[in-house]
């Protein structure tokens, strides 16, 4: 199972859209809010969390709610966190230790562990 989080009402039903057509409508779900408030509806241990927000170091307090939430685990879960080349992303994101940045262009993605 998959849970996509988005707070813009526009990108939600595009990836509605694109889950029907692709055939994946059964196996996730889209959440449409804030990171910040879905967090707390949602359950279980991910494996894979891709964080595309709109400012990364504005969303360190969020991503670390979320690494200590119960949602993620270190050695079980990888998180990718998108970013600005001009920003490094922290060392640490709840328990989860960054283990490398890829950069390319503006653009950067940091991986945790």
């Amino acid at each position: 199972l998959c849970d996509f989080v988005e707070k813009d009402g526009r990108a939600c039903a595009s990836i509605r859209e694109n889950l029907a057509k692709t055939g994946f409508e059964e196996r996730a779900k889209v959440h449409r809010g804030p990171a910040e408030r879905v967090l707390q509806r949602l359950n279980g241990l991910y494996t894979l969390v891709l964080a595309d927000p709109p400012y990364a170091h504005e969303a360190t307090p969020t991503l670390d709610r979320l690494a200590e939430s119960g949602l993620s685990e270190a050695g079980s879960t990888i998180l990718v966190v998108e970013h600005s080349s001009r920003e490094e992303g922290p060392d640490l994101l709840g328990g989860l230790s960054q283990v490398k940045t890829l950069r390319h262009g503006d653009s950067a993605v940091s991986i945790y562990r």
